[in-house]
């Protein structure tokens, strides 16, 4: 009868249901990392984000932060594709996608007031942003690929992931130990690094 509940075919339903939720997540999650395709058209110059408005200001904190500025540009382009007035659903603001909080922990010894900061000025933005990159690079010995996963994940739990892993590579712990959403943020990143260097030749 029509008003009967029927629970096998409930039962029958829900692995189907997962098994396509499970490929829509999986479809969604490599869209949003660049294919290597993708990297060898940027490294021709086609499909990168522009960030020429912002390229004065980023080489400078590049400079003054000791950091690559390749590497700069990557994470400029991964977390706000250079929209200085991006922000996230978390609260981070600007080119570099920093936390006020952040953000007021960089701005003292660049003489800024941490107060006062104006997150969406590329400037001062790409200052902070570059200040804090340098910091996790020194904690992480110069890995760049721990040091992305902690600017996206927090420093706490990439020493965790290298505990669990002492004699990986670091692309290997975090290919074995991230998080799915800084695995692919750090993927991203350093594709986007590369590109730009590949650009520059």
């Amino acid at each position: 009868m029509s008003g009967r509940r029927r629970p096998g075919l409930a039962r029958r339903l829900v692995p189907v249901a997962v098994v396509v939720a499970a490929a829509g997540l999986g479809f969604l999650l490599a869209r949003a990392l660049p294919s290597r395709a993708e990297v060898a058209s940027w490294a021709e110059g086609r499909a990168l984000p522009d960030l020429s408005a912002v390229d004065a200001p980023l080489r400078a904190a590049a400079a003054e932060a000791g950091v690559d500025p390749d590497l700069l540009r990557g994470l400029v382009a991964a977390e706000s594709s250079g929209n200085p007035r991006a922000r996230s659903g978390a609260g981070a603001v600007g080119l570099t996608q920093l936390l006020p909080s952040t953000a007021a922990e960089q701005a003292r010894p660049l003489g800024l007031d941490p107060d006062r900061l104006d997150l969406e000025d590329p400037a001062t933005n790409l200052r902070l942003g570059a200040r804090y990159l340098r910091r996790l690079l020194a904690q992480f010995d110069g890995e760049e690929a721990f040091a992305v996963a902690a600017y996206n994940a927090g420093a706490e739990p990439v020493k965790r992931w290298r505990l669990r892993a002492p004699d990986a590579s670091a692309a290997e712990v975090i290919r074995r130990e991230a998080y799915v959403e800084t695995r692919n943020h750090v993927d991203r990143v350093l594709r986007y690094r590369d590109a730009f260097k590949g650009r520059a030749r």
